[in-house]
């Protein structure tokens, strides 16, 4: 059984990159530059974005909720803080599985890699242990369609297609 939540779509409130000529790697933050409009390119990420281009990472996304609820035990959650390039409200991205589509603008389409874990850089970033925060980091994308996104874009779901090979 899937959320019907996932099913009603949201809003696209804040982008964000890694762009050429910000230091790279500052020691208690992710370098990250907010964007009003960007484009997503298929198969690559964010445009001029350093972090695009990598398979099965292309684009880390989160929701609101999500960082609503991580700031309130102390996480610092403004836009990229977590490492998230896409924040999205109203999409339960906890109830995301692999292969669900998510459409945003005109055309761009993202289809889910799997659920984010924590890792070492972003426990440096926030200055302490991730513990708890287990399907409340984010998803993992990448970009199958492309095309122009804007903050405050629709965003639809579209949950997979389950197969009976895909149930195994």
């Amino acid at each position: 059984f899937r959320s019907t939540e996932i099913a009603r779509g949201g809003l696209l409130i804040a982008v964000v990159y890694k762009p050429e000529g910000i230091e790279s790697r500052p020691p208690d933050y992710y370098a990250r530059i907010p964007l009003a409009e960007a484009v997503l390119r298929a198969g690559h990420g964010i445009e001029g974005d350093r972090k695009a281009g990598r398979q099965n990472r292309q684009i880390n996304l989160n929701s609101e909720e999500n960082l609503q609820a991580l700031q309130g035990e102390g996480f610092r959650t403004g836009p990229g803080a977590m490492g998230e390039q896409l924040v999205v409200r109203g999409v339960d991205v906890p109830a995301l599985e692999t292969g669900d589509r998510l459409h945003l603008g005109a055309t761009a389409c993202l289809e889910v890699v799997n659920q984010r874990t924590g890792c070492l850089r972003l426990q440096e970033v926030q200055g302490r242990p991730l513990k708890g925060t287990k399907d409340r980091l984010g998803v993992m994308a990448n970009v199958l369609a492309g095309g122009a996104i804007r903050v405050g874009d629709p965003v639809r779901v579209e949950p997979a297609v389950v197969t009976p090979a895909r149930r195994r």
